[in-house]
């Protein structure tokens, strides 16, 4: 899986469309890959990620964070591509 595949599989969750990726929406994304606990891993890679405290994705430092996240703590391979 790519960064691109990652962003490709958050993106339908941005109801939106600003970009960003609420706590609510991050855990339906999490449940939508079909992982165990997705609730609690999702609130849990919120917490790294979110660097302002807002409750948001916001930007690519937290976008970066949340991959790395993912990579570690689901245990999914994703290769870097372009941010």
């Amino acid at each position: 899986m790519t960064v691109e595949e990652i962003k490709d599989r958050i993106r339908p969750f941005d109801v939106d469309r600003n970009g960003t990726i609420s706590r609510e929406k991050l855990q339906e994304a999490v449940q939508s890959l079909r992982v165990w606990l997705a609730w609690w891993k999702a609130h849990q890679g919120m917490k790294e990620a979110d660097l302002s405290h807002s409750s948001r994705i916001d930007n690519a430092d937290e976008f970066k964070r949340l991959v790395t996240y993912v990579q570690q703590r689901l245990h999914m391979k994703i290769s870097q591509s372009n941010w």
